[in-house]
């Protein structure tokens, strides 16, 4: 914040948020539930569902947000607004809830490709973007892009990327076993082990404080050992050395955001809703969400996926798919 006051950003003010950042939802039972700015009966995702529902009404030109495991790519998603989540460890997290160290990212969201770049680089100090994206190539994963995904937003996935290929990018299917048979269980284990140890000497004795999901998240990283905690982060150090070797073969990855658009606000959350997230925030690379269509008045977000650093990449992809898609 500091930095983009220093370049003369005039900050509004503070958007609410899930609890503890902890739920795509949008639903605060101490603070109040999130509307979605297209239909308010909807989920605008989260957990940065706030700043994700104010970029979509226009109040502002842009807002920051968190993402550990989804919390700017869904919101983005379903609030039909653009969403980078960065590198991880390349911004600072000073002064964010540290919810898991491991995953925490600070990001941005805006309407557009431009605002997101613009704020990217008084953050981040990355003066890169754009650059040329002749001769780029983008891959579709097999067994895994189109996997249990709604047929609305298959479709406007499958549209996105006939632009890229008309707009000269080389189309590449490509074979990941990480992303094929990729284990959430991982990401949770490590995810809510660290939630639990933030929190664990100030309220272990006093969970009724919180509402109900981050009490379930509580409970569940208490039960995790140390050893199950070190031996996810062994495996995570392989498969991000193994996941890392698909950018040998292409730029960027493509993939949904999310399988559908946003759910009813009175909907359970589902992990399904995050199997294109997950992934990414495990390996710890950018990605941005970018919206490519619509079902049902709802917006549907394209997410592409770089290499580590390689924001100025993304971000140039994501502006010709926006470009072209003519939603804003």
């Amino acid at each position: 914040m500091q930095q983009l006051q220093t370049a003369g950003a005039v900050i509004l003010g503070k958007t609410n948020l899930t609890e503890f950042a902890a739920d795509i939802s949008g639903r605060n039972q101490f603070y109040g539930d999130i509307r979605n700015f297209w239909h308010p009966d909807y989920s605008p995702g989260g957990s940065s569902s706030g700043t994700a529902t104010a970029v979509a009404a226009q109040l502002c030109l842009g807002g920051i947000g968190t993402d550990t495991g989804g919390s700017i790519r869904v919101p983005a998603s379903w609030s039909g607004v653009v969403g980078l989540r960065p590198t991880h460890g390349l911004v600072s997290t000073d002064g964010v809830f540290p919810r898991s160290p491991s995953f925490d990212t600070v990001g941005i969201m805006a309407n557009t490709v431009e605002d997101v770049a613009m704020f990217w680089k008084v953050i981040s100090g990355d003066t890169r973007y754009p650059v040329s994206t002749a001769g780029m190539r983008l891959g579709i994963v097999q067994n895994y892009t189109y996997r249990s995904v709604n047929s609305a937003v298959a479709k406007a996935v499958y549209g996105a990327v006939a632009k890229f290929r008309e707009r000269g990018f080389e189309i590449i299917t490509i074979e990941s076993p990480y992303l094929e048979h990729f284990q959430p269980a991982l990401y949770f284990q490590i995810a809510q082990y660290e939630f639990y140890q933030a929190l664990q000497q100030q309220y272990v004795d006093n969970l009724e404080v919180f509402g109900i999901k981050v009490r379930s998240d509580l409970l569940r990283g208490m039960k995790i050992y140390a050893a199950t905690y070190a031996q996810a982060q062994d495996i995570r150090r392989q498969q991000i050395t193994e996941f890392k070797q698909l950018f040998t073969q292409v730029d960027a990855i493509l993939t949904p955001t999310t399988p559908t658009v946003a759910p009813l606000m009175t909907a359970p959350a589902s992990e399904l809703h995050r199997r294109f997230i997950l992934p990414f925030s495990f390996a710890g690379v950018p990605s941005i969400s970018v919206p490519c269509g619509w079902s049902d008045g709802l917006p549907i977000g394209l997410q592409i996926i770089g290499n580590h650093f390689a924001e100025a990449v993304i971000l140039s992809i994501a502006a010709i798919c926006l470009t072209h898609t003519n939603l804003r």
